[in-house]
């Protein structure tokens, strides 16, 4: 209980008291709120404050929350070197998406939706997460599909969605401009996260294995092509698509198994049901008397496209080491018309 000095009436509160005091005994203002120690300065700006258990005024309490106390300590910066975390990584840029308050842009929130048959990869990766988290179920009906069921992770940490956005992950629409880490990270996991969110990979109708991935960016699509180089030898170069602008790569069979081989191995933090596909595609094997396609596409270079434009075809095909066939198309490609060989030119004349 707190006493007015002037008429030692008792308050619950140095508020109230302060009230009291402003309104009864206003002509001995000052004195009695310095006897009753109402008088406090906040420590940070000085403004005159009627009571505070902190020493701060509003606004420097909430200046201090969220920029010089608790969230000013910043988590430290994923290894993403470590297998875990590094696939952690590469699911939440595909299927994970963060955004903040225009308002308050401290405000935000980072979720990971994924349908419910693959839930089990969600209670393994909260395991990786140091912060406070929530999961929740939902049903909606989608574009492609009725009482679409989804599990989401849900968290709200500023440190944790800073981080995040500190080593790649943008805030907002990132399909077209996710990118590999900023920092080293293990690459074979890293995509192996890729592929559980936005890949595929299994037996096709045929029986032929395949892996392929959709991706929106520049930069996934050369990284991942670069790796399909060095792990096949094949130089997979694709190019966006007319239906839906995107990049859709693709890789069968033989050169297939030596991907997934890479990328998936026992104990491995995965998808259970693409972990099972994976098991399927290491028992093909291709069928008795089928012989496997082995050729090195001969890309046209400027110089070799001035060439056959300056010489015979028969020239350019001695030159050249090219087939009639390929340097004809290549004309027709370059110039719009189909230029005749001098055998032809002979017969027509």
């Amino acid at each position: 209980m707190e006493k007015c000095p002037g008429c030692t009436k008792e308050f619950k509160s140095k508020r109230s008291l302060a009230g009291h005091i402003g309104q009864i005994h206003k002509d001995k203002l000052q004195e009695y709120r310095y006897v009753s120690g109402l008088d406090e300065k906040c420590r940070e700006c000085g403004k005159l404050l009627v009571t505070s258990k902190s020493g701060l005024c509003g606004k420097c309490q909430f200046k201090r929350r969220h920029t010089l106390g608790y969230h000013s300590v910043d988590l430290p910066v994923w290894d993403l070197t470590i297998p875990e975390l590094a696939y952690a990584f590469g699911f939440f840029q595909s299927d994970g998406n963060l955004n903040r308050s225009k308002k308050n842009p401290n405000k935000g929130k980072f979720i990971l939706c994924i349908a419910l048959r693959d839930e089990e990869v969600l209670h393994k990766l909260k395991k990786l997460i140091p912060v406070n988290y929530s999961i929740g179920y939902r049903t909606r009906d989608t574009n492609f599909k009725k009482n679409y069921k989804s599990v989401y992770l849900s968290i709200c940490d500023i440190r944790f969605r800073r981080m995040l956005n500190n080593i790649g992950l943008p805030y907002g629409k990132k399909s077209d401009i996710i990118k590999p880490p900023s920092v080293s990270f293990s690459e074979a996991d890293y995509i192996r996260g890729l592929i559980d969110g936005d890949g595929s990979l299994g037996l096709t109708i045929k029986n032929r294995p395949f892996i392929s991935i959709v991706t929106s960016s520049d930069n996934i699509a050369l990284m991942y092509q670069d790796y399909i180089y060095r792990v096949t030898g094949v130089k997979k170069v694709t190019n966006r698509n007319t239906r839906d602008n995107v990049y859709n790569i693709e890789v069968r069979d033989e050169n297939a198994q030596a991907i997934t081989k890479t990328l998936y191995y026992p104990g491995c933090l995965s998808i259970n049901r693409k972990y099972n596909k994976f098991l399927e595609m290491c028992r093909w094997t291709r069928p008795e008397g089928e012989i496997k396609r082995n050729f090195v596409c001969k890309r046209w270079s400027p110089e070799q496209d001035k060439y056959i434009l300056n010489h015979h075809v028969e020239d350019s095909m001695s030159y050249l080491k090219r087939t009639m066939k390929s340097i004809r198309i290549r004309l027709w490609r370059l110039t719009g018309k189909c230029l005749l060989t001098q055998g032809e030119l002979y017969e027509k004349n």
